[in-house]
């Protein structure tokens, strides 16, 4: 199989999983009872993330002279920034983040989260990648 369909059916499993898990948590008020559950939707959301960007942007590159591991995880952080803050403020305009006590605690933990996740995955598919090159 292609490395790009394995990653293309590594973000579609893991966004498959996220939104299960966050339609169970909505019906079922568990982001209010467990409050570790938003830091796993967090963590899945940054594998989904870190699998988007190697399948949009890293593979492209990693078989051409231009490609830099740094820039590549440079890349990787830029964009799970990105999407983390921009769902941060979703969050906090939506009024889903409105406590305002802890909250730029909780802010930093998600974007922890989001980031650990987005390396998981990237660190994944570099050793699959690896094992597929010999």
């Amino acid at each position: 199989m292609r490395q790009e369909i394995k990653v293309a059916l590594h973000v579609i499993v893991t966004l498959g999983i996220l939104l299960v898990l966050h339609l169970g948590a909505l019906g079922l008020h568990l982001y209010y009872t467990l409050p570790w559950f938003d830091f796993i939707l967090h963590l899945l959301g940054g594998v989904a993330v870190g699998f988007a960007y190697v399948l949009f942007i890293s593979l492209r590159f990693m078989k051409t002279k231009q490609y830099s591991r740094v820039l590549d995880i440079t890349g990787v952080f830029l964009s799970i920034m990105f999407v983390g803050i921009v769902w941060e403020i979703f969050e906090w305009q939506a009024g889903i983040a409105n406590a305002i006590e802890g909250y730029i605690q909780d802010t930093s933990l998600d974007l922890v989260a989001d980031t650990i996740g987005a390396f998981l995955a990237y660190l994944f598919v570099l050793e699959e990648y690896k094992g597929n090159r010999k």
